[in-house]
């Protein structure tokens, strides 16, 4: 689960992802994993948030998952924040969501997640 959610909110990049027993996280390259201490603010913020959603999915999985982020966009470049809203959206109607975000661009890409996620869940009690 956690591989598959870092594929998505990586586009691919990053699709084995494992979480080690001192609980940091690690992620195949060439040859061997690596620790995602050696990646990108923005990047290893989306195997984090990848983390946080797997683990989540584990504890709540016949019900709405709570999730708090605080900041979580913070280091997102127009296309990780583009991927990542991507999955909220996809996500979104399974969350009960709680976001605090210091910039603008967080959290107009959070409504309008919200507002995505909303319309998807209309039609789809509708039967359309």
């Amino acid at each position: 689960m956690l591989s598959e959610l870092a594929a998505k909110l990586t586009d691919g990049k990053y699709s084995d992802v494992t979480v080690q027993q001192d609980m940091s996280i690690s992620f195949m390259s060439d040859v061997d994993y690596r620790n995602v201490r050696g990646l990108s603010a923005g990047t290893a913020d989306q195997l984090y948030l990848a983390l946080r959603l797997a683990v989540g999915r584990l504890f709540f999985e016949t019900e709405e998952l709570p999730v708090l982020l605080d900041e979580p966009f913070a280091f997102y470049d127009e296309k990780r924040l583009k991927s990542a809203i991507g999955e909220l959206i996809e996500i979104l109607p399974s969350l009960k969501l709680a976001s605090f975000s210091g910039t603008m661009a967080s959290s107009r890409a959070l409504a309008s997640a919200r507002r995505a996620a909303m319309s998807s869940r209309k039609i789809s009690e509708s039967g359309l």
